[in-house]
């Protein structure tokens, strides 16, 4: 093994790994490791070091394969190496005891000890790889919780739309039963949903910007956003149709629908918005201004639009049994309230001249559609509640 100590031990877990990796394959590399032994080349303590790297180079081949895939095939790749890279941490401190238990059990089983027979070696290893996952499986199982937050932290969910967009949760090249494709759906549309709600937040600051080159880069992004929201709905509808001819029960058919209207939903808040930004646009254009109180009043309504959308996100973050379709009902309904009394005061300005009237019409144009987003936003969460 040299005289290296545990240097020795971590230099033959590398070529471990590296012979794995060369190889393309775990199994390849253990019957290699095991010639090796058998004609005496390498002894019992050198490949168990192998043992253990082709343990962690296993895991290189998956990582490299979802590089190319979903947030979901990234992380399972990622946790896939946490969880050996931390197994072999933990066997390097308890190297030796280990291998010592290991010849005392082979020893007793086959006559011989696998430090002076190389024909006892394969047992030993074979002990070694079998023990070895399944202690790194019952220790890290009280662990998962902090494994989990290991692999989101190293695969980030990509909050904010890209100027490529990619769905990030769906991929369409691997086949999936139509629950789990259900589940891979739910994500997209709430990361869909938080889309949308972004753009809410650009509305607002555009209708308070007073910068011109502010302007026309919120502008550009509510357009960007725009189209952003119409391909979403395209792919994650074409996912959604593909599933629904595999679907095999009315249940899931349901869900299937329930989804398809939730896209198209969010799909047209993402419309609502754009065409809100051409609006203001147009008032910016034409010089029009709205009072402080018609700005306020507009503000009131995103305001209640933002209640809206965090009770929407909730829902679609959640499951079915944390549905809150009352705090749903109740907030749109609030958002009527404030339309129907916007309206009322609109209509009384406008008979006695209070402003100009360009800029009113304007002005009843986005406190009518932030009520029709409104719409939408219940929409959704009666659709996640089945009542289509």
């Amino acid at each position: 093994m040299g005289d290296m100590g545990l240097l020795s031990v971590v230099l033959f877990v590398i070529i471990g790994i590296f012979l794995t990796v060369v190889v393309q394959s775990s199994s390849a590399a253990m019957a290699l490791t095991l010639v090796l032994c058998e004609k005496g080349t390498i002894g019992y303590d050198m490949a168990a070091a192998i043992v253990l790297g082709e343990n962690i180079g296993t895991t290189i081949t998956a990582n490299i394969a979802s590089l190319v895939g979903n947030v979901w095939a990234k992380r399972a790749a990622r946790s896939h190496l946490v969880f050996n890279v931390f197994g072999v941490a933990w066997m390097l401190l308890l190297f030796h005891p280990v291998l010592g238990l290991l010849d005392g059990i082979v020893t007793r089983t086959t006559g011989a000890s696998p430090y002076d027979d190389p024909a006892a070696v394969k047992w030993a290893l074979t002990y070694l790889h079998i023990g070895f996952n399944l202690a790194n499986t019952l220790l890290f199982i009280g662990f998962i919780p902090f494994l989990v937050k290991v692999v989101t932290w190293m695969v980030p969910s990509r909050e904010k739309a890209d100027e490529e967009f990619r769905l990030e949760y769906i991929d369409t090249d691997i086949p999936l039963s139509p629950e789990v494709s259900l589940l891979e759906a739910r994500k997209e549309i709430a990361k869909f949903g938080r889309i949308t709600h972004k753009m809410l937040g650009y509305l607002r600051n555009l209708l308070v910007q007073t910068d011109a080159g502010q302007r026309n880069m919120l502008l550009d992004k509510l357009k960007k956003y725009e189209e952003i929201t119409d391909r979403i709905e395209v792919e994650v509808g074409a996912y959604l149709t593909k599933t629904a001819t595999e679907a095999r029960n009315e249940e899931v058919s349901a869900r299937i629908r329930g989804l398809l209207a939730i896209i198209g939903d969010l799909e047209r808040v993402g419309d609502i918005f754009f065409q809100m930004s051409k609006q203001l646009e147009r008032k910016m254009a034409d010089r029009l201004w709205f009072s402080p109180e018609q700005r306020e009043n507009l503000l009131g309504m995103m305001d209640l639009l933002d209640e809206a959308f965090a009770v929407m996100l909730r829902n679609l973050d959640g499951d079915a049994e944390k549905l809150s379709l009352d705090a749903a009902v109740e907030v749109e309904q609030r958002i009527n309230r404030r339309r129907d009394k916007l309206r009322r005061a609109h209509l009384k300005s406008v008979e006695t001249g209070s402003y100009n009237v360009k800029s009113g019409l304007i002005y009843s144009d986005l406190f009518s559609s932030c009520e029709k987003v409104g719409d939408h936003l219940i929409n959704v969460s009666e659709a996640l509640a089945g009542e289509i």
